[in-house]
């Protein structure tokens, strides 16, 4: 068993090398996750940094991405061309 002091050094690191957040889901959103990350092997907060992180990756390489007709106008919305 850990003693007192072991704790407190241990929540003293954890203040100093992590940011700390919290969020509510839908009930049920956490086993529902917590099942998937073990598919994965892996932690439920391993497995949702995992997803936050591939998305934001993804998201940069989106907006970094040039586009063929980057020197046209901007997309203004739906197409109203009638060609399929």
């Amino acid at each position: 068993m850990a003693t007192e002091a072991r704790i407190k050094a241990n929540n003293k690191y954890r203040a100093k090398a992590y940011d700390m957040i919290q969020i509510a889901t839908p009930k049920g959103t956490r086993d529902r996750w917590r099942a998937l990350a073990e598919q994965e092997g892996k932690s439920l907060t391993a497995y949702i940094v995992s997803r936050v992180e591939g998305a934001y990756v993804h998201a940069e390489e989106i907006i970094d991405a040039p586009s063929a007709d980057s020197a046209q106008e901007p997309h203004k919305g739906p197409s109203t061309s009638s060609e399929p």
